[in-house]
């Protein structure tokens, strides 16, 4: 398996859109600040990452957070278009690759659920992966990139919560927690 990260835009882009909304001569974010705020401007940072022979089943754990503003490309596994391919010789585990486009709030996202510890270990491996491509290329984002749990304050939502959380499918109401 092989993942890389490009991105596609920069802090520039960023800049001129705050500059435009707000009549700010010179804007002073810095990609530290931006992904420490989490604002939507922060959509604003687009990367393209490739997945080389990852499991197909992984493939389709990554496609499931397809939003608005994401595109996927995963190779196909059908016959007539790929003569290497029988229907007897594809299933779950078939390597394929796959090329994601999305922003930073996307890989944020993606990375809260693909890095959680209910999440099936291959997933959470091509996610680890992700994440250190991007690290590469954006080492602010990196940190940013973690389990969903983490940045909920100890709290997870999933069906089968690993564990490792203060509150396993009990709502804690945050202004009581943070008193």
């Amino acid at each position: 398996m092989k993942v890389t990260a490009e991105r596609l835009t920069g802090i520039y882009l960023t800049k001129a859109l705050l500059k435009k909304a707000y009549d700010l001569e010179d804007s002073k974010m810095s990609y530290k600040l931006l992904y420490k705020r989490g604002h939507s401007i922060e959509r604003s940072i687009l990367f393209k990452i490739t997945m080389v022979d990852i499991p197909s089943f992984v493939s389709v754990h990554l496609v499931r957070h397809s939003g608005v503003g994401q595109f996927h490309l995963v190779s196909s596994n059908r016959e007539d278009w790929n003569p290497d391919v029988t229907p007897e010789s594809v299933n779950r585990l078939t390597p394929v690759t796959h090329q994601m486009i999305l922003n930073a709030s996307h890989l944020k996202s993606m990375a809260g659920v693909r890095l959680c510890g209910s999440s099936h270990i291959q997933t959470v491996g091509v996610m680890e992966m992700i994440k250190e491509a991007v690290s590469k290329i954006d080492p602010w984002l990196a940190p940013w990139m973690v389990p969903k749990c983490w940045s909920a304050g100890g709290h997870c939502d999933e069906v089968k919560c690993c564990g490792k959380v203060h509150s396993c499918g009990d709502f804690v109401d945050w202004r009581e927690a943070c008193k």
